[in-house]
């Protein structure tokens, strides 16, 4: 954007508006003027940066221009594309240091849990069961009435 005659007023609404936005080492421009700073730059730094040429005002005529503009553009999207990636591990780290907490999380739950279970007194065992033959049956009724005809003897 081309702003004519911009103030040194304007010039510092505009730095702090873009210097919070702006990444370490990035400088904004306009017009060939310094408008914001990111971290560590210093002013000297920023001043001395050349400005960045109008693509309007290059000309085809001259590999030169044309060489540095297609540098500065290479350039450019080499430093965004490293940004992103410095920022993608960035968030990896993160995720992996939640990730690990979460597992230390369970952890500690799992031995808690563990704890607990020794702690109470094991179940009590489960009864033993008797298996009961054919014959066994038999001689329970037998046993039952002989028992019955001895009341009913007695009864009489």
């Amino acid at each position: 954007m081309a702003w004519e005659d911009l103030t040194d007023d304007d010039v510092e609404r505009l730095r702090r508006l873009n210097e919070p936005r702006l990444k370490p080492r990035q400088v904004a421009e306009l017009d060939g003027r310094t408008v914001a700073r990111g971290a560590d730059v210093t002013a000297g730094e920023a001043e001395a940066s050349e400005p960045a040429p109008n693509p309007a005002n290059i000309r085809s005529d001259n590999p030169m221009e044309c060489a540095d503009f297609a540098s500065r553009i290479s350039w450019d999207a080499y430093q965004r594309a490293a940004d992103a990636s410095a920022e993608l591990r960035a968030q990896i780290v993160e995720l992996n240091q939640q990730t690990l907490n979460q597992t230390k999380q369970i952890v500690e739950m799992l031995a808690e849990l563990r704890t607990q279970a020794q702690q109470q007194p094991p179940p009590p065992p489960p009864p033993v069961f008797r298996q009961i033959s054919v014959e066994d049956i038999a001689k329970l009724v037998h046993v039952g009435v002989t028992a019955v005809k001895e009341i009913k003897k007695g009864s009489n």
